[in-house]
């Protein structure tokens, strides 16, 4: 941790199963804020983890589409359970400034494969919207916490572009008054079709991207530009090809072969309007 602090880096702990949102294992979440919340209290100030991201994807396992609106429920239940905890260890020593952050489907913003959803904390609360858009309102006064959403195109505009894809949950952050980052998560391996990676449009196109970001993200102020997520190769849920698609082409267009849990380094220079590091993942 000292080393990467030295070169500039942030360190998160990234973590996230498609069970997560089982009932017997849903403790895990607040578990590992816990526990990096309790590191960073006895850690030294050049030591400490910046953050943490949870990759759940609960649409991994084919039962989640069995009944889509209860697997929805579960897996709101389980970020708010997350997130209630991030709240309570902001209080501890060296945790002030401590990220949160949530990988998403683009689809999650109410698409026919993931319609919205009745969910509140309390029966007073529950409205019916996107799982996106509940994640968002959970989020919505947290200025260190972001949610990614993971728009795999290696183009921007356009009907079929990431910004088409990531523009509701724009829309809804700022008519919501929100205050949580977005970001823009990209995907980086050699996958198929073309169009979902930048491993074929090069580098360079990526690192011009936020650059040529429309309106949608250019004029929103928690908006934190692009990240690449470097994730391993994918099957589509429900069966057993194994053709690197990745997981976020769309709904049933990606299963993960493998989780990524780990540390996650990102540069502290890079950091967007509201403190979210927009830059690509270090593997």
């Amino acid at each position: 941790m000292a080393r990467a602090s030295s070169l500039g880096f942030a360190v998160h702990a990234v973590a996230g199963g498609p069970n997560w949102t089982d009932a017997s294992h849903r403790y895990l979440g607040p578990k590992l804020v816990q526990l990096v919340a309790d590191y960073n209290s006895a850690a030294a100030p050049n030591e400490l983890l910046q953050g943490v991201q949870f990759d759940i994807e609960p649409y991994v396992d084919p039962s989640f589409f069995n009944d889509v609106e209860a697997s929805l429920v579960d897996y709101l239940s389980t970020l708010q359970g997350i997130v209630d905890k991030y709240i309570a260890v902001q209080t501890q020593a060296g945790n002030s400034r401590l990220r949160l952050g949530f990988a998403i489907p683009f689809w999650f913003d109410g698409v026919p494969e993931a319609p919205p959803v009745e969910y509140g904390k309390t029966d007073a609360t529950k409205t019916t919207k996107a799982a996106a858009f509940h994640l968002i309102d959970m989020l919505q006064a947290l200025p260190e916490a972001y949610v990614l959403v993971m728009a795999y195109r290696n183009f921007a505009s356009g009907p079929d572009g990431s910004i088409d894809h990531v523009r509701s949950e724009f829309d809804y952050a700022r008519q919501a008054g929100a205050v949580c980052g977005i970001v823009v998560g990209q995907e980086f391996t050699k996958v198929y079709p073309e169009k979902l990676s930048f491993w074929w449009a090069g580098r360079a196109a990526f690192r011009g991207r936020p650059r040529r970001s429309p309106r949608p993200t250019a004029s929103f102020r928690s908006s934190a530009g692009c990240r690449s997520t470097t994730s391993t190769g994918t099957r589509p849920p429900g069966s057993d090809r194994t053709d690197g698609r990745p997981r976020c082409g769309g709904p049933h267009r990606g299963r993960p072969s493998r989780l990524r849990q780990g540390a996650r380094s990102t540069r502290k220079s890079a950091r967007g309007p509201s403190g979210v590091t927009p830059v690509a993942t270090v593997p």
